[in-house]
Parts: C-alpha cells; structure tokens; sequence
C-alpha cells in the first residue's frame, strides 16, 4: 500500500512538473517578448516625440519673429522711414497676418498601442501619463490652430482685402504665402483702423499660440525623459 502511495505521488509530481515547467517556459518566453516589444514601442515613441520636438522649436521661432515684425511695425514712426521700406514692410505683414501655423504631432505608434491595449507595454506609470498630457495638448493645440484658422478666412482676410486696392490680388497669393504684389498707399494703410486691428488681433493669435508651443515642448521633452528612464 505505501508503495502504492509512492507511485502515486511520483506520477502525480510527474503530471504537475509536466503542466507547470511548460507554464514557466511559456511565461518566460512571452515576458521577453513584451520586454522586446516594450523596447521596441518606447524607441518609437522617442523617434516620434523627437520629430515633433523639431517642428516645434521651428514654428516656435517663427512664431517669434512674426510677432517682432508686427510690434516693430506698430511702435515704430512710418513717416521717419523711406517710403519704399515701409511699403515692404506693409506687404510683409499682409503674408504674416494671414499666416497658418500647422503642427500635427506624430502620433501613430501612440495610436497603435492605444487601439491595440498594448500601452500596459510602456511599464513606467510617469511615462505613460506623460505621454497622454502631452497627445491631449496637442489635440488642444490642433483646435486652437482650427478656430484661428477660421479667423483668418472669415475675418482677417476680408478686413485685408479691405484694406488695400486689390484689383491684381487673389487669394492664391495668400494661400501660398507670396508676397502681394499691387501699389500701395502708404497714408491710407497707417491710418486704417480695420489694419491695425488685423495686427492687434493676430499679435494675440501669436501669443496664445506662443504659450501653448512652450508647452508642448516642455511636455515633449519632460516624455522623452520618461520614457528613457
């Protein structure tokens, strides 16, 4: 009897070592593929983080500049500058009041592991929630660029249009950012209410848009440090 009770317990040791040595094989198989995948996924996100990070310093800094041409323009004294550079200078601002900013963030690895349930891949609680405030202040940033667009061509346009005798000029030279070509009285533009108010209220665009720039590349590099780590 107790040798019955022997081979008992050696084939149902057998039996369980036979389930369980599998089990660990398999678990230890498909942690290093998450750990692959995990690499993998987080070297995605870096690429992509880094890309955006470009565009966002370039139209950070374009941004800037807009904004210093439209102040110089406004405190400056037109009547002490030769006619010939403040017309330049008008038809430049024509181009920056116009003006889109796009940044559409590189999202598709984010979106992957989203859509898929794979974001419990990305292992650091901090990476992850960086990662989700940063897409949502882009989407944000995507709306404010939509509502300013529409700015523009329900308002910022027409006013322009207004503003200038514009028998040679079209929209196409605003869409693709040419600068205008058509005389320009210079009394007229200095003195023309509707203009200024153009340049006050694009100067506006551009702070806001300043503001939610520097967050974003904030949140882009504070990510990128998450997810390093």
């Amino acid at each position: 009897m107790k040798k019955k009770w022997k081979e008992y317990t050696i084939e149902l040791f057998l039996v369980m070592l036979g389930i369980v040595i599998p089990f660990l094989i398999y678990k230890i198989n498909d942690n290093c593929r998450k750990n692959k995948q995990s690499k993998e996924y987080t070297q995605m996100l870096i690429l992509d983080l880094n890309e955006d990070l470009k565009i966002l310093v370039s139209n950070l800094d374009s941004i800037n500049s807009d904004k210093k041409c439209i102040i110089q323009y406004l405190t400056i004294d037109s009547s002490k500058i030769p006619i010939q550079s403040v017309e330049l200078q008008i038809k430049s601002l024509v181009t920056k009041i116009v003006k889109y900013y796009h940044f559409i963030p590189m999202n598709s690895t984010f979106k992957d592991l989203e859509s898929t349930g794979n974001i419990s891949l990305i292992k650091s609680i901090s990476a992850k929630r960086s990662l989700f405030q940063y897409y949502r202040l882009a989407e944000l940033e995507l709306r404010m660029e939509d509502s300013y667009g529409q700015e523009i061509e329900q308002y910022l346009k027409p006013a322009i249009l207004k503003s200038f005798p514009i028998r040679r000029l079209s929209q196409y030279d605003f869409w693709y950012e040419r600068s205008p070509r058509f005389p320009i009285k210079i009394d007229e533009i200095t003195n023309n209410v509707d203009f200024e108010n153009c340049l006050l209220i694009k100067i506006d665009h551009l702070n806001n848009m300043m503001l939610i720039y520097q967050a974003l590349i904030e949140a882009n590099k504070s990510t990128i440090k998450a997810l390093e780590q």
